[in-house]
C-alpha cells in the first residue's frame, strides 16, 4: 500500500485521501482486467484448429484497459507517497504517465486501439 499501514489500527494511512481511492479502484481494474486478458487469450487458443478470434479482440481491448488502469494505478500511488513531500517530482510522474499513451498512439499508430477485424 502507498504510504503503509497505521501501526494503532492496521488500517492504510493515506484511505482518507482521494488519490489513495483512486489507487485502490484503478489497481483493482488493472488487476482484475489482466487476469481476464490472460484467460481469454487461454481459451481462444485452447484449440488452435477453431481459434476464436472474438475473444482474441475482447482481449485485445481488455489489455489497453489494463494497461491504462496500471498507468492511473502507478500516478495515484507516486501521487500519494511523493505530493506531501517533493510536490514537483509528483506532477513531473504523472505528466509522464499521461504522455504514454499519446506516445504509443503516435508511435504505433492506430492498430493498436483498434485491431484489424477478421
Amino acid at each position: 500500500m502507498p504510504g503503509g499501514y497505521s501501526h494503532t489500527d492496521g488500517t492504510a494511512i493515506h484511505a482518507h485521501r482521494a488519490a489513495f481511492k483512486i489507487f485502490v479502484i484503478s489497481d483493482t481494474v488493472a488487476v482484475c482486467s489482466s487476469v481476464v486478458v490472460l484467460l481469454c487469450f487461454l481459451w481462444a487458443w485452447q484449440d488452435p484448429s477453431k481459434f476464436q478470434m472474438g475473444l482474441f479482440l475482447f482481449g485485445h481491448m481488455l489489455d489497453i484497459v489494463a494497461c491504462l488502469a496500471m498507468l492511473i494505478s502507478f500516478m495515484a500511488a507516486v501521487y500519494v507517497t511523493i505530493a506531501p513531500i517533493v510536490q514537483w517530482l509528483a506532477y513531473f510522474v504523472i505528466a509522464i504517465g499521461v504522455a504514454t499513451p499519446a506516445f504509443v498512439f503516435l508511435v504505433a499508430g492506430r492498430p493498436v486501439f483498434s485491431p484489424v477485424e477478421v
